[in-house]
Formats: C-alpha cells, structure tokens, sequence
C-alpha cells in the first residue's frame, strides 16, 4: 500500500483508491498506511441452498413473487428464445451480438464506450471457459437482446447488458433470473450483479456493504475527505440495517 502511495508521487498521481478490499485488508491498510476507509453498499443475492427457482420465490413476500411471475410471463409471450452459452458454446457471432449491444448502451444513455471491439474478442479467446452469455432471439432467429457475465468458483458476477429492441420484462430476465436460475443450478454462493439498483433490492438482492480505502496526495485533502467519510460512514450503516428490515427477503425483513 505504501509502494502505491510512492507511485503516484513518483508520478505526479493525486490519489490512490484500492477498492472491493475485505474488511481485514481494509483495517490493516488503514492502521499502517494513512488510507481513509470508506463503507458502500452493493446489492448481492446469496443463495440459501436453493434447489429451485420457484425455492428462491418462496423465500420473497407474496406481492414481490407475483411480481416476478408477472414479469416472466411477459417474456414468454414475446414468443423469444432464450439461450445460455458458456465456454466453447460461445462463437464469434455472439460476441460480435454482445459488442453492438454493447454500443447501442452506451451511445442511447449518451455515455462514452470505453471498452473496444479487440476487447470482446481477447475475452473470447482468452477468458470463454468463465463466461456467461444469456442471449434472447426472436421468432427470426436475430439476436435482440444479452447479457455479459463472468462466474469463478461459486460467484457469478453480472456485467454488460443491451438490446436492439424494447421487450417488457427482458431486461429482468436476461440480467437477473436467468442468471440466478444458473447459480442455483451450479450451486454458487453469490451473484453479484454490478453497482446501483434498487430494483435489485426489490428482486430479492440483500443489501450488502462494500468497503475501500482511499489516499490523496494533498494533506488538507486527505483530511476533509477522511473527516466526511468517517461521517457518511454512520449514514451507510444505518441505511443497510434499515433496507434490509423492509427487506421482500422473509428471513432478513423485521417490519
């Protein structure tokens, strides 16, 4: 940590962020190498030995599982074709399918794509045997629809998301229950599907926290952002203890 902090000295970097750092590696760092620590909240489903999809809907309030048998129905009525493509089931027709996808994003939210066409394919060649693609089809054949995802050992991680065309429910679909039927089906422990999203919460995510530390070269800046974050800090706390008691999740909720 203190190498880091050298670096961007060295370099004239104005600051040093280590982020998804475990609680341990965040105290140590922070005892010994003047980080400031900042507590977040990401949104994890963690499967409770689930056998079943219809296992995990058991475990939500009843309004929230009428919700989502609601939301897959939609899907079905679309008269689309899911797919699950892992390792050497994914050819370069999907990844060139995952790239426009991938651009159409970027560009509709008015963002700057920063990862390039060489990348899909490095990852494709290189990174397939940890990839998930769920793609959707229409009645043509044509690829209207995917998701992007990496699992290593029993965590599956949710990354890229895009479609051609608009379907009521497929972004729930492709992005969160095709991918949480997969975990049950292998067993992994956490499915991790990126930042933000209360409609994650609303889908049977726990609120989790996330820890980082950070350092600034500039003492007098280093100090005020360390003094809010011990501030914000209190604030995360009680927000995770408090979505996680209204939480669709039966064992976590409390009110």
């Amino acid at each position: 940590a203190q190498a880091f902090q050298s670096y961007a000295r060295d370099n004239d970097l104005s600051s040093v962020h280590i982020l998804f750092c475990t609680l341990e590696e965040q105290s140590l760092l922070h005892d010994r190498a003047d980080y400031a620590r900042r507590l977040s909240t990401q949104y994890h489903w963690i499967n409770r030995d689930y056998a079943s999809f219809d296992d995990y809907l058991a475990d939500l309030r009843s309004a929230r599982r009428k919700q989502i048998k609601k939301e897959r129905r939609q899907v079905h009525a679309h008269n689309l074709t899911i797919e699950r493509l892992t390792g050497d089931d994914i050819k370069p027709e999907h990844m060139e399918a995952m790239w426009s996808f991938y651009m159409d994003t970027g560009n509709r939210k008015w963002g700057s794509p920063y990862l390039n066409r060489v990348w899909f394919d490095l990852i494709h060649a290189q990174f397939r045997d940890r990839m998930l693609l769920v793609m959707a089809r229409d009645s043509t054949g044509r690829y209207v629809a995917g998701t992007l995802n990496f699992y290593k050992g029993a965590h599956l991680y949710g990354r890229y998301w895009g479609c051609r065309e608009y379907y009521p429910g497929l972004h729930f679909e492709l992005c969160f229950y095709q991918l949480i039927e997969f975990a049950i089906e292998r067993k992994m422990l956490l499915f991790e599907a990126g930042a933000q999203g209360e409609h994650k919460f609303l889908r049977g995510f726990a609120t989790r926290p996330c820890h980082s530390l950070h350092w600034f070269g500039h003492p007098e800046g280093q100090r005020a952002i360390r003094d809010f974050l011990k501030q914000e800090e209190a604030h995360v706390a009680t927000a995770i203890e408090r979505m996680n008691s209204v939480s669709p999740l039966k064992h976590l909720r409390t009110s």
